[in-house]
């Protein structure tokens, strides 16, 4: 699975399975901050039945006071993973997501509930990989190239922070020689390499410690950026030809990659 479109609707299953999994759970009252309104839409309907503004207060509520109920995590459950995937903006942040997830205790639910969790993320990463970069900004960079919600970088620090374990994902990107995954390559190294080059190695930990990753996992995402493997797939794709529009990114991304400096916690 290697195409922008068939990578989308593989999502797309792996979301409608966890609709078809979750979507009849039942919400329940006390969500709402004593809003009678807000309790009635959460007693009477489904999640993907709310109105945005029924949905916005009742799972920013739900997220914040009740996220370590797992059934409460459930019934928001597929609308908020659609909506992480997405350029859809409501009142829970991604992180807010993966926190809730992660406080409802989701590694101890049943087997085959892990795997749907699971089965999403990889697929949520497939599509990402695959996702074809906005056009560059005037002086050829790739920094807005990606939105938030297709940002390997933004992804990858959620997953992490999901508990997920890192080496699958980094082998699919590894794996990977399209130019939307190269680019995306490129646009985190370049990303890493102004934290260090300014000094600032310290803020770049905190940016993801700060979200809840630990620091194994986080451990494990840089010192594959700053492996051989790495340099040696930013150098193949440098001088095939239909990377000529950004091969000023990769050379300098190329440039921090083959340093394979050690990563030390400041």
């Amino acid at each position: 699975m290697s195409s922008h479109h068939d990578a989308g609707q593989f999502l797309k299953d792996a979301t409608k399975t966890l609709y078809k999994k979750y979507g009849k759970v039942k919400g329940r009252r006390g969500w709402a901050d004593m809003n009678e309104a807000m309790d009635h839409a959460a007693e009477t309907k489904l999640c993907a039945q709310l109105t945005q503004p029924e949905y916005d207060h009742l799972s920013w509520h739900a997220m914040c006071w009740a996220n370590d109920d797992p059934d409460t995590v459930r019934y928001f459950l597929p609308r908020m993973f659609e909506d992480m995937a997405t350029d859809v903006e409501t009142e829970v942040s991604d992180e807010m997501v993966i926190h809730s997830l992660n406080k409802s205790q989701w590694r101890i639910w049943p087997h085959d509930e892990i795997t749907l969790i699971e089965d999403w993320f990889s697929a949520w990463w497939t599509a990402v990989l695959c996702f074809p970069a906005l056009q560059p900004a005037p002086n050829g960079s790739l920094r807005l190239g990606f939105p938030h919600y297709r940002c390997a970088s933004n992804c990858l620090k959620l997953i992490a922070f999901a508990g997920m374990e890192m080496k699958p994902f980094l082998d699919t990107w590894q794996e990977r020689t399209s130019f939307e995954a190269i680019a995306q390559l490129v646009d985190f190294l370049i990303d890493l390499d102004g934290y260090l080059s300014a000094g600032e190695m310290h803020g770049w930990v905190k940016v993801w410690g700060s979200d809840g990753v630990d620091s194994e996992r986080r451990d494990i995402v840089l010192k594959w950026l700053q492996s051989h493997q790495v340099a040696e797939k930013l150098e193949d794709a440098f001088f095939r030809p239909e990377f000529t529009s950004i091969a000023t990114d990769i050379s300098s991304a190329l440039a921090f990659a083959s340093r394979n400096l050690p990563y030390r916690t400041p």
